[in-house]
């Protein structure tokens, strides 16, 4: 598995080989919640969605405390 980027968040793009017929996998910073795409931009469009989840529940948690 080889590290394509990583988003200001910790969100992670990896590439993987050789598992079915998938290319990347996506996963959240920490790694709570990963997800497998067919194409790169399929793979960065996932990622947004976990940078923008992450910005939203880490203000969320700050509001409630």
């Amino acid at each position: 598995m080889d590290l394509i980027k990583t988003f200001p968040n910790g969100t992670t793009v990896n590439e993987v080989k050789g598992w079915k017929d998938y290319n990347y996998i996506i996963c959240s910073a920490g790694g709570g919640i990963c997800r497998y795409a067919h194409s790169f931009d399929n793979a960065v469009s996932f990622a947004e969605v976990f940078e923008t989840y992450y910005k939203v529940s880490k203000r969320q948690n700050y509001e409630s405390n």
